[in-house]
């Protein structure tokens, strides 16, 4: 191989490495704010079920569920009826001892199908 060839080839090899650098440092910049972004959603997602536990007077743990199950305050039901995770949410929440008014508040229903789905009388599926 000539000495002119060589070169074009280290000049070749270089530019590559130098454009992998460049494609690294791209994605080290963009794995940092991924991190960034999920320490802030993390964050707000704390604070939301907090909010959630002192407004339906639930406890902390419980409201953290909801919201990590993607159950939204005070859902409203389609047609009338709650979806079955829901349903098994608010009967979870009940054997954990949660009140039956906070979960109508939560669910947007009255507290009487609360008080049915805890005697098993609706929603028995």
């Amino acid at each position: 191989m000539s000495p002119h060839q060589t070169a074009a080839m280290e000049r070749a090899v270089a530019a590559m490495l130098k454009e992998r650098g460049q494609r690294l440092a791209h994605v080290q910049q963009l794995q940092a704010a991924v991190e960034q972004e999920l320490t802030a959603l993390a964050g707000m997602v704390d604070v939301h079920a907090r909010a959630l536990a002192t407004a339906a007077k639930l406890r902390y743990p419980q409201a953290q569920l909801l919201l990590q199950a993607h159950v939204p305050k005070r859902a409203a039901a389609v047609g009338g009826r709650l979806a079955p995770a829901q349903v098994a949410e608010i009967r979870r929440a009940l054997a954990a001892g949660e009140s039956g008014r906070a979960l109508a508040r939560l669910y947007n229903v009255s507290e009487m199908a609360i008080s049915r789905i805890r005697a098993g009388k609706t929603y028995t599926g």
